[in-house]
């Protein structure tokens, strides 16, 4: 009976540590609004919550499938307001896809690298996206980075070349 006393009191003892972090995450959820939400740090609640919430284990399951419940739904929140953010920075990642693609076309290479150069900063301010796009995302966009500035460099070497040749007429 002791045992069984004790293990019931751990079980009560962690649904109360479990509400607790249900509280907080509730509170967390609360503070951050949609357009100003701090990102990172919402990424950061959502890898570490779970964690935490089943650290706190083992618990009765019945008294404890309310909280869990809500738990869920928050995460879910959380999960669809970063999912969103996401999606935002992607929608801009592709319009300076764009925009490079745009400016490989000019005919103006200095006007044309100092674009790509101001995009390459722009790349930089935009925030992630998931892993899963980010990468096709970066190559399709340093593909079209790298073209302009091949661009150039041959255009440098056939100015040089020429260049040289007008110097060894002269001489």
């Amino acid at each position: 009976q002791e045992f069984f006393a004790l293990q019931a009191a751990a079980r009560r003892e962690n649904l109360e540590a479990r509400r607790q972090v249900l509280e907080r995450l509730k509170a967390f959820e609360a503070s951050q609004q949609a357009e100003q939400a701090d990102f990172p740090l919402v990424a950061q609640v959502l890898r570490e919550a779970p964690r935490e919430w089943r650290s706190h284990s083992p618990v009765d399951r019945d008294a404890c499938r309310p909280a869990e419940i809500e738990f869920q739904q928050s995460m879910d929140r959380l999960r669809t307001m970063l999912n969103g953010w996401y999606e935002r920075n992607e929608t801009d990642k592709r319009a300076l896809i764009a925009q490079a693609r745009h400016l490989s076309t000019l005919d103006d290479s200095s006007q044309a690298i100092d674009g790509v150069k101001r995009l390459n900063v722009l790349w930089k301010e935009t925030g992630p996206v998931p892993r899963e796009r980010s990468q096709a995302l970066w190559d399709e966009f340093r593909g079209l980075c790298d073209a302009l500035f091949q661009r150039r460099e041959q255009a440098y070497t056939q100015y040089s070349a020429a260049l040289e040749a007008a110097k060894a007429q002269a001489m």
